[in-house]
């Protein structure tokens, strides 16, 4: 007899959060459910605690990868193998919190949608406040019954703010939805950024989906896993820019095949791609060294969208400089921020979109300039920087700070202030 849920969770070198992801299932008191633990080939004893608790209980099945194929993967692994009527994904480092099975299920049973949202509680560990704010603020948006062209608009359309999270997690779906999008999706070794690509295939398929936010079900460790601000590697980042852009491919590819000529699918490819190059950036202005992200800048702006990554940098640029206004604390130095400053003003000269020329370049301008206003001395050089603040009819455009910015960056920030 079918389960009514199969659980699935994929695991690589998970020995010590393992256990809690599984006694967070076991614990639900909820006998109709499987648990299928896909291990991606661990080097650990990661494969030796899933059988430990596959020998106490029967409702456990251990899919045993041959090599490490990364996340993408064994989500298709378990798909295939998932014998229930809804699936979940449950992440090895997360847990579903008490009674989440039993609060789903008559809304499952009842619900003729084929994707169900649940509620998220997101618990950060070494990661900024702010970071588990916008996370779970974004989960927490109900929007009741989504449709049509919403169902791809609302998680990756930039227009719309990301306005619906497209985690994999947190939701229930249809095994018969899962399976035929799993169908459609490539087998290729995804490890980053596969979310975005599995759910829009998915939600591309769905006839709807119901928010029911009022069921908080899963616990998201944020920074538990690959998650966080740890610091890392050059080619721990060149690993994550590859595995980027294997996912655009991939969705280019499922695009190309299924629905060439569908306007709102290209928009929301072109939102996950800008998305993308946002966790990036973010990551090596978080996580690498000065020189390693000039490094890496200036690779990605000489091999992806370069005026979407400048625009990305001008971003961290805007909140480095208002942190270090804020609390006076920041990884750069005002000298470093303005470096980056010119860098990405340089680029958006180039191009001929005023969205993205506009977006981040006045704030960053405008922080940048508080920062040397901040701390001018009129007897030690500073006079004429101050003149200018006094006299521009836009203190944001001001910013010829430190002799940094030349005058062709002043000009076209001028230029494009609304």
């Amino acid at each position: 007899m079918e389960p009514f849920f199969s659980i699935i969770i994929s695991a690589f070198n998970a020995e010590k959060l393992l256990p809690r992801a599984i006694e967070s299932v076991l614990n639900q008191k909820y006998s109709d459910v499987e648990i299928i633990i896909v291990d991606d080939k661990s080097t650990d004893n990661t494969l030796t605690v899933a059988k430990k608790y596959a020998k106490d209980n029967s409702n456990i099945r251990i899919l045993k990868q041959h090599k490490n194929t990364e996340r993408h993967r064994a989500h298709l692994r378990g798909i295939q193998a998932a014998r229930g009527k809804w699936i979940l994904f449950l992440d090895s480092d997360d847990e579903l919190l008490p009674n989440t099975l039993s609060k789903l299920t008559p809304v499952l049973m009842e619900t003729n949608s084929e994707i169900i949202h649940f509620g998220l509680e997101v618990i950060g560990e070494n990661v900024p406040k702010w970071d588990v704010d916008n996370i779970e603020n974004q989960a927490k948006r109900d929007f009741g019954t989504v449709s049509g062209v919403d169902l791809l608009r609302l998680p990756y359309d930039e227009e719309y703010g990301y306005a619906q999270d497209f985690r994999m997690t947190h939701h229930a779906y249809s095994a018969s939805l899962l399976k035929k999008a799993a169908e459609k999706m490539v087998d290729w070794e995804l490890g980053c950024g596969e979310d975005s690509y599995e759910y829009f295939i998915t939600a591309s398929l769905a006839n709807s989906l119901e928010t029911h936010n009022e069921i908080v079900g899963y616990r998201y460790y944020l920074g538990a896993g690959g998650t966080g601000t740890s610091a890392m590697t050059l080619p721990a980042f060149y690993k994550l820019a590859n595995q980027y852009d294997l996912v655009l491919k991939a969705l280019d590819k499922y695009i190309s095949q299924e629905n060439p000529h569908n306007a709102q699918w290209k928009k929301s490819a072109q939102g996950i791609k800008n998305m993308l190059y946002n966790f990036l950036i973010h990551d090596a202005f978080g996580r690498l060294t000065y020189e390693e992200t000039q490094e890496v800048v200036d690779f990605l702006l000489q091999t992806q969208d370069a005026p979407k990554i400048a625009n990305e940098v001008m971003r961290e640029v805007r909140d480095a400089a208002y942190e270090k206004l804020s609390t006076g604390k920041s990884k750069y130095s005002f000298e470093e921020l303005t470096n980056y400053f010119c860098k990405a003003t340089k680029i958006l000269q180039e191009t001929t979109s005023l969205e993205i020329k506009k977006n981040y370049a006045s704030s960053a301008a405008l922080h940048l300039w508080d920062l040397l206003s901040s701390t001018l001395d009129k007897d030690t050089g500073f006079l004429e920087q101050q003149r200018l603040l006094e006299n521009s009819q836009s203190q944001a455009l001001a910013s010829i700070v430190l002799n940094k910015i030349d005058a062709v960056s002043y000009t076209h920030l001028r230029a494009h202030e609304t």
